[in-house]
């Protein structure tokens, strides 16, 4: 490899590692990320126009990058193109419930007291319902127009386009400039989230017939469809989530427990701001199996915490979280001044975890998960599900921390029926992942109930559209004595989303 190509491959690796960490702190989970070279051969067709999209007269985009996230089961993607090692203005794609009458676009212009709103020109009537909605407001005052490279600096001419598809949905692409970052680029996450949140008020129940874009998107083609965004993606899982990781996790920290290392439940301090810094609120109610505190003096408020089916990490404002069962590797070789451990993730390959002031147990604690998923056969437990049909409705957060507060009490005094009512609840709020973690556990912790729990891990998996992953579960139920025939109803709904 040539000087320029490690030069133009680290530039793109360093903006691949920025957006993980933006869209962590956004609260969003990245399921996928394909990367596309014009050099690829098989890069050709997809990439299609999108190669021949140019910035600022001079920048040709040479290679792209596709994240599928979803956010509370929300599907959305992201487009990040580059010239050479140069990150240029993406664009943020998704499908809101709801449609328009006519198309909507937020153009470059006058902005009146530092006012932003829709062109009206492709619907006057719906540019003006869209305008005066005071959550629209909010949102677009957030939008940045302007994406400063080097010496030079590309001005959008538009930021936000909406469009019916023509099944009562509506796809909504925004544009990204610059929202932050020194030798990367932070393409508002945060912003496009909080516009689609203000978008879905606004749009009518009803199909209006597909609409085309006022704009063209530069990368529109590079989605599959018309509609690519409209739910996360769920690649086949060459492991699955049923494993259990404590053993070989004690086994790979013992020698370094110790005031920042600990197994399960830790100080009451520390496991306060755990809570209240690193883990997410709609995992709050969760069982960790380790914790490595990241900070200088024990605080534990920057920490690595694994729970039954996840990696968190937090480290002043950049934020991981992936599925343990897509850790495939820790490569060999890296040094121990590191300031990270570099892992192999399935779907996203290279991502760095960071270590704090010790590199040594955070090594051996994702090697060891590694080496788990390298040995894995299988789901480990199961058992049935009577959730599926429409997701239950969203909680508001205090009525998730307070299910995911009864849910730990029951978790450490409460019986086997306590603990499967308080984790169906969980289910029925929709605190879906806190759920699946909190099954897995009863299943470890009383397997004469294996089957029921693997049976609602499956409803969990459903409603977040993890299709495959709940077949797995809905399958393992039925050897542990789940009703086979609700079970096959189960799988066949599934099999349908597929």
């Amino acid at each position: 490899m040539s000087y320029l190509d490690e030069k133009v491959r680290g530039g793109r690796d360093r903006q691949k590692q920025a957006l993980i960490a933006e869209a962590g702190k956004a609260g969003a989970q990245i399921h996928d990320i394909v990367e596309l070279d014009a050099s690829a051969a098989s890069s050709g067709a997809v990439l299609g126009g999108a190669l021949k999209a140019m910035f600022g007269g001079r920048m040709r985009v040479d290679a792209l990058m596709l994240f599928r996230l979803s956010s509370n089961g929300w599907g959305h993607s992201y487009v990040q193109p580059f010239s050479g090692f140069a990150p240029l203005p993406g664009e943020h794609y998704g499908i809101v419930d709801g449609s328009l009458a006519s198309p909507a676009i937020v153009r470059d212009g006058p902005r009146l007291f530092g006012g932003v709103s829709f062109d009206p020109a492709p619907g006057a009537e719906v540019a003006k319902h869209l305008s005066a909605s005071p959550a629209m407001k909010a949102a677009l005052r957030e939008l940045v127009w302007e994406w400063p490279s080097g010496m030079a600096k590309i001005e959008l001419d538009w930021a936000v386009q909406l469009r019916s598809v023509g099944d009562g949905t509506t796809q909504v692409v925004m544009q990204s400039g610059r929202y932050g970052g020194l030798t990367t680029y932070e393409v508002g996450f945060g912003v496009w989230l909080r516009l689609c949140a203000a978008v879905h008020p606004c749009l009518a129940q009803g199909a209006w017939p597909a609409q085309y874009f006022p704009v063209p998107p530069r990368f529109a083609d590079v989605l599959a469809g018309p509609a690519p965004a409209s739910s996360p993606v769920e690649p086949e899982p060459a492991l699955t989530v049923a494993l259990d990781y404590g053993p070989a996790i004690a086994e790979a920290l013992r020698p370094h427990l110790g005031k920042k290392v600990w197994l399960g439940e830790g100080p009451a301090k520390k496991m306060a701001n755990l809570r209240k810094h690193v883990i997410p609120a709609e995992l709050a109610g969760v069982p960790t199996l380790a914790t490595i505190d990241l900070t200088v003096f024990g605080s534990a408020k920057d920490a690595i915490v694994l729970t039954p089916t996840q990696l968190l990490t937090k480290e002043f404002d950049d934020r991981l979280r992936v599925e343990l069962a897509t850790i495939l590797d820790v490569p060999a070789g890296q040094s121990a001044a590191s300031s990270s451990v570099e892992i192999t993730v399935a779907r996203l390959g290279s991502v760095k975890v960071p270590v704090g002031t010790d590199f040594q147990p955070v090594h051996d604690l994702l090697a060891a998960v590694a080496r788990v998923n390298a040995g894995a056969a299988g789901p480990v437990h199961a058992e049935v599900s009577a959730f599926i049909g429409e997701a239950p409705g969203q909680v508001s957060m205090a009525e998730a921390q307070q299910l995911q507060a009864q849910a730990q009490a029951q978790m450490h005094a409460g019986s086997v029926d306590a603990k499967i009512n308080a984790a169906a609840s969980l289910l029925v709020g929709g605190q879906y992942q806190a759920a699946i973690d909190m099954y897995l556990q009863i299943a470890r912790e009383h397997p004469e109930r294996t089957g029921t729990c693997y049976g609602q891990v499956g409803a969990g998996l459903f409603f977040i559209q993890h299709y495959a992953r709940a077949i797995e579960y809905y399958e393992a139920a039925k050897q542990h004595g789940a009703d086979p025939r609700m079970m096959d109803e189960n799988i066949a709904e599934a099999r349908a989303y597929l």
